[in-house]
């Protein structure tokens, strides 16, 4: 089993990347300010859909800019109150995703806990080592915050982690650097895909390296990886009425 690396290590995983898309907090504030949990009958809360996204502003988030949204009444219909408008950035999801997938048209319950019995924990997690402290450590929290509420048995969501490489590239002053996740400094896969598909650009990356290695990012095999795969389509095809897909 996948160990945490200590409490120490976990802090507060910033929520003030604000999303209108982002899980909604079922709070209401009533009009002196304290918080009240969304009654039961009001589950869940969902975003509204929107023509235009409303800008964030005043350190508030997007949705205190939608009144329809922000201002609410209270149990008894009482007006004044107010919405939480925060919501869960995108990573906090991802973070039990895994559970969704054993009953996703389950509408009543986040997952079913007898499929969670017999699945869980899932055999492997795949990601990049930026992912170990964060996603998968609080992966592990979310799974012990269900089972200390009965929901489920695990604490540990995953058996085995494997970490794939990075795919570094070379700037124009030709030193090595990795392409980050964040926006400038990348390589757009868009030019690739529209001038060899995406299942050349698939089979490249493959072919680039062993999953687990850093590679420096190259074009060579790219259009060896087309013409493979060209070659491949051709054969399938002419061999489609014939009954037989193997030469002798």
């Amino acid at each position: 089993m996948i160990e945490p690396s200590g409490d120490y290590h976990r802090h507060g995983w910033v929520f003030s990347r604000q999303r209108y898309w982002g899980e909604p907090l079922p709070i209401l504030f009533d009009p002196a300010g304290e918080p009240h949990p969304v009654q039961d009958s009001e589950l869940p809360v969902r975003v509204p859909e929107l023509d235009t996204i409303p800008i964030a502003e005043g350190g508030r988030g997007p949705l205190d800019q939608v009144p329809e949204f922000r201002d609410a009444r209270g149990p008894d219909g009482e007006f004044g109150w107010r919405r939480e408008t925060d919501t869960m950035p995108q990573w906090f999801g991802s973070c039990w995703y895994y559970l969704r997938y054993l009953s996703p048209h389950d509408a009543e319950r986040m997952f079913d806990p007898e499929q969670a019995t017999k699945w869980l924990p899932v055999d492997l997690c795949v990601g990049g080592i930026e992912h170990a402290i964060l996603h998968l450590l609080y992966s592990r929290f979310v799974a012990c915050f269900l089972r200390d509420l009965g929901f489920s048995e695990h604490e540990a969501p995953f058996r085995r982690l494997f970490n794939q490489g990075r795919i570094y590239r070379k700037t124009p002053a030709d030193d090595v650097r990795r392409i980050p996740m964040h926006r400038g400094d990348r390589i757009e896969a868009a030019p690739f895909l529209d001038a060899h598909g995406a299942d050349a650009l698939r089979l490249h990356l493959l072919f680039l390296a062993p999953t687990e290695e850093d590679v420096l990012w190259s074009e060579a095999g790219l259009r060896g990886c087309r013409r493979f795969l060209e070659r491949a389509h051709r054969v399938v095809l002419a061999r489609r009425d014939t009954g037989r897909f193997v030469s002798r």
